[in-house]
């Protein structure tokens, strides 16, 4: 089993890849857990990151947003323990205020439910990250002097400001108070209960840096190399965009920007997209919903249909599905949404070879899971071939933004290629033999692709198979369960 770990391990070394220069092209894709609360249910959402160069501090920011989503479970099943409490829930909903090379800010909002006291609370968390070190940063971090005495001075400003009677005098900040980045400012959030006697609310003090300038180590948005046009798409695009209008905008300037920033362009537009599957599924989902979509299209889903349906409200959200990139399948006896890559194809010549290639890469997965018949997998041809595309993909650009997403597609493939689907298992149910075909195409992906990593893996599992009668026995579940195990690991 040594040399299969070493094999393995190798592969991900050689996926992962090892550059720590900073790049402002990473992403955050949007994770939603529900958490059952008696009667009720609590939506938890935050972000992952990915696509850093650097992959110790990726792995620190994400362990430290973890940990504190870990800490609204631990709420929710101390609640449980409590009889008044068990129906009550929590909320988290998240927005990405601020997003450079070097600094990450997010502002998490957290919304208690307490049904049993007819209380809704709402707490502000700020989470600022140096994506350098993957630390959270402090105020001394970003400011210099004597700031605490002229951001006194300005917060205490902006309570005289607001238009209600404040119960308690501001007494200044200090290393602990809460605090987020956006472009042009610090934003400061305090207890309404504390200062205006409002409960389950916070204040927002807002800051623009140019008040401050002189006690600010680094100018965090000023200087900032980016086209007029990106800048109307950071004004225009934000956390209430829908996918259908970032894509008409991308469609309006993606012809006058450079490289790097229809880069930008794409890359947050798949962070959209990836938000708005959970929000758009949760419509569709919907059982009465689904009985109208049945009911017109059958089992296969056709826009030239659209207009045979009698609702005129679902028409539009299906309409505005698919303006946004989307193609709507019907994926084991449910409709659904997946994103269509299809239609980013068209803007592949404004974007540099690697993304480029990943649309193109992207867009033919789309073409083949249009063509599924209803209820049916990829071959395990398509597996294969998909494998050393993805595998030929990081050799070729080893560097790209784009290696986490990649090298993790490619390590689910390999898991599958390996276990195979229901309906088509890797070993017959009766008799534990090994897929004729797939131990065919084992054989195939090794003759043919001699220099390949993945075939090393591959390899070494044809050996197992062959000393075993290729039958799934202990030995072969174990190389399979290695593997999974590093898979799960590295992800």
């Amino acid at each position: 089993m040594k040399k299969i770990f070493f094999i393995t391990l190798l592969l991900c070394i050689v996926l992962i890849g090892c550059s720590k220069e900073l790049t402002d092209q990473y992403v955050l894709e949007e994770k939603v857990e529900t958490v059952p609360s008696g009667d009720s249910e609590s939506t938890i959402r935050y972000p992952v990151i990915t696509g850093l160069n650097d992959k110790k501090v990726e792995k620190k920011v994400n362990d430290d947003i973890d940990e504190r989503i870990s800490g609204f479970k631990r709420g929710l099943e101390n609640f449980k323990e409590i009889a008044e409490m068990e129906n009550d829930t929590i909320d988290v909903k998240y927005e990405v205020a601020y997003k450079s090379k070097e600094i990450l800010s997010i502002k998490f909002e957290v919304i208690s439910y307490m049904r049993s006291f007819g209380v809704e609370d709402h707490v502000l968390i700020g989470k600022n990250y140096n994506l350098k070190t993957g630390e959270l940063l402090e105020l001394k971090d970003i400011l210099k002097g004597d700031y605490k005495s002229q951001l006194d001075a300005k917060i205490e400003s902006k309570f005289s400001e607001l238009d209600v009677e404040l119960v308690k005098k501001f007494e200044g900040i200090n290393e602990k108070s809460e605090f987020y980045i956006k472009d042009n400012s610090l934003v400061f959030f305090f207890s309404a209960v504390e200062y205006i006697n409002e409960v389950g609310q916070s204040l927002e003090i807002e800051i623009p840096f140019n008040e401050i300038s002189e006690v600010l180590k680094e100018p965090l948005a000023f200087g900032r190399d980016t086209s007029p046009e990106l800048d109307n798409y950071n004004i225009a695009i934000n956390d209430k965009t829908k996918p259908f209008e970032a894509l008409f905008f991308i469609g309006e300037n993606i012809r006058n920007v450079s490289g790097k920033d229809s880069t930008t362009m794409i890359l947050s537009f798949e962070e959209i997209q990836e938000k708005y599957i959970g929000i758009y599924e949760e419509i569709l989902i919907d059982s009465e919903t689904q009985e109208k979509l049945f009911e017109v299209f059958g089992n296969t889903f056709e826009k030239d249909k659209l207009n045979e349906l009698g609702d005129d409200d679902l028409k539009t959200l299906l309409t505005e599905i698919i303006n946004g990139g989307y193609m709507i399948i019907n994926l084991e006896g449910l409709f659904t949404i997946v994103q269509d890559y299809r239609v980013l194809e068209e803007y592949a010549g404004y974007l540099p070879d690697d993304i480029k290639d990943y649309i193109y890469l992207k867009a033919n997965e789309s073409k083949d899971l249009q063509e599924l018949k209803i209820g049916g997998t990829l071959s395990f041809k398509q597996i294969k071939d998909r494998i050393i595309k993805y595998e030929d993909y990081i050799k070729t650009y080893p560097e790209t933004i784009k290696e986490y997403v990649v090298s993790r597609e490619h390590m689910h493939l390999l898991h599958s290629y390996f276990f195979g689907f229901d309906g088509m298992p890797a070993f017959d149910y009766a008799t534990n033999k090994i897929n004729d075909e797939l131990l065919q195409s084992y054989k195939e992906f090794v003759s043919v692709n001699s220099n390949s990593e993945t075939a090393k893996i591959i390899e070494g599992y044809l050996e197992v198979l062959e000393r075993n009668n290729y039958t799934l026995c202990e030995e072969v579940e174990e190389y399979r369960k290695s593997f999974s195990s590093i898979n799960e690991n590295y992800f």
